[in-house]
């Protein structure tokens, strides 16, 4: 009873004050630069650990969780130091704290042996009795944490068989696209990658968000998160991202991006029952996948892109970068050192795969076979040699050959493409491409007019400019095609005559 007691206490101090996420009074570069502060205080905390002191650890990781106080990891990093110095009743306190601040991982709770000390005490046999108990009601308290932030009433969907909460202020029909690019990404995930995703156990998963915000909401929440600069438009542009320790998604561009960061969502929640850490070129190489995909029989496949075309001309000019240095590449490194290069080269590694049929018996190698997978060699190198039946260097040929002579270079800019459908179009609010002017041969054709949304082509998703180019690149002039658009809250289908350029 005891133990019920305190799981009890906890999911009930959740479900009552779940801690607050909204935005800081302060200026944005005095939050961001105590952030930063705060990262360096657990850095210094790991080094003394290095060096023996946990006291001083102690110390640092408090000063860590007092600059940074949404953050549940200081308080997790505190339980296990605190239980290695048998200060129990501490300890449990922090671990507890960790909890109500989102930390959610079941597999890391079981397995980490930091964590040895306290799996005799009260706390932990509660948290592992009660535990769906518990992710219900950090379910619940992250949801009123998020209502309370967005400036509107959300629309919102529960997508049980998933766990994915969604919460969205953009239309109703920029939100069934989203909840329809959802659909397409998770089949194909569960289907062509990671059955175990649908199949298996989830009792144990954390829910997780997928926030879908207008212009406005995504730009303060752009700032918040990465800083001032993040939040200049035109500086760089950020669709969208998944902050993993608050298991939220939070996108304004409901096709690329949302799939990209979906992926992480599910293929985390997949290793994370595993117990592995994959390396950044899978996570990211995998989750580029999901970013082009076209309608494909009753589902939907990944297809060549931008992405594919920087590995074509690095293979023409011989300067792919050899794969066992692409595997050993660490996360700062892989998203700082040509990270337009590094997620084109993971990107091309996983078509070259999926194209030859060999990707989800890859992936199930790396993750299950002891001798050829994760437990012989994280890289994944060791399974890539496994499946292909080829040595490194033999693949690496092949590989190279294909990049060169078989895959298809794809239109990147609608400027580059030889025909158009006589409309100019502009990159819209994250729904799809916006039109701002109509030929006059295309008014009297077609039903499309200024303002409208660019919603698909033949069936095949416009969700950015880039897409649209990619798709207008595989037209011929004279060709007649169906362009499914959305007017305010209305949408409808229209044909339309492909037209030279010239």
């Amino acid at each position: 009873m005891k133990r019920a007691a305190t799981a009890l206490a906890l999911a009930a101090t959740l479900a009552a004050a779940p801690p607050k996420v909204v935005a800081e009074p302060r200026p944005a570069a005095e939050v961001m630069a105590q952030r930063e502060e705060a990262k360096d205080a657990g850095q210094a905390a790991i080094e003394a650990l290095k060096n023996g002191d946990r006291a001083e650890a102690v110390r640092l990781l408090r000063e860590q969780a007092r600059l940074d106080p949404a953050n549940f990891v200081p308080h997790y990093n505190l339980a296990c130091v605190l239980g290695a110095m048998n200060e129990l009743e501490p300890a449990q306190a922090s671990l507890s704290r960790a909890v109500e601040l989102g930390f959610a991982s079941h597999s890391t709770l079981t397995t980490d042996p930091d964590l040895t000390p306290l799996r005799d005490t009260p706390l932990y046999h509660a948290l592992i009795e009660k535990w769906p108990l518990v992710l219900e009601a950090r379910r619940q308290a992250a949801l009123a944490a998020t209502r309370e932030w967005m400036t509107s009433k959300p629309r919102e969907h529960a997508l049980d068989d998933l766990r994915l909460d969604v919460l969205s202020t953009l239309d109703g029909h920029a939100t069934e696209r989203a909840l329809e690019s959802i659909t397409a990404a998770t089949e194909w995930i569960t289907t062509s990658l990671i059955p175990e995703l649908v199949n298996g156990d989830a009792t144990n998963d954390p829910w997780a968000e997928v926030i879908l915000l207008e212009d406005d909401d995504f730009h303060a929440w752009l700032v918040r998160t990465f800083g001032p600069t993040a939040g200049r438009r035109g500086v760089s542009y950020i669709g969208g991202a998944y902050e993993h320790d608050r298991k939220r998604l939070v996108a304004q561009d409901v096709g690329a991006t949302l799939r990209h960061e979906l992926f992480h969502v599910l293929h985390t929640r997949h290793t994370e029952r595993l117990g592995q850490r994959h390396p950044i070129w899978i996570q990211e190489g995998l989750a580029s996948l999901l970013e082009d995909m076209d309608p494909h029989g009753a589902g939907w496949v990944p297809v060549p892109s931008y992405r594919t075309n920087i590995v074509k001309r690095l293979a023409g000019w011989n300067r792919l970068t050899p794969i066992d240095e692409i595997v050993a590449l660490d996360q700062r490194t892989f998203v700082s050192d040509k990270p337009l290069r590094r997620y084109a080269e993971a990107r091309g590694l996983f078509m070259y795969l999926l194209e030859r049929g060999l990707l989800r018996w890859w992936y199930e190698t790396y993750t299950t076979d002891p001798e050829h997978g994760y437990d012989a060699d994280q890289t994944g190198l060791r399974a890539i040699t496994h499946v292909t039946g080829q040595n490194l260097e033999t693949f690496e040929i092949a590989w190279k050959d294909w990049a060169e002579n078989t895959l298809p270079m794809v239109a990147e800019e609608i400027r580059d493409v030889d025909v158009w459908l006589g409309l100019d179009v502009n990159s819209g609010t994250g729904d799809g491409p916006r039109v701002q002017r109509v030929e006059r041969a295309v008014r009297r054709e077609s039903d499309i007019r200024i303002g409208d949304v660019i919603l698909a082509i033949d069936g095949r998703p416009t969700g950015d400019l880039r897409e649209l180019a990619r798709i207008l690149g595989t037209l011929r002039a004279g060709q007649n095609v169906t362009i499914s658009y959305r007017r305010g809250r209305l949408t409808g289908d229209t044909q339309a005559t492909v037209l030279d350029k010239d």
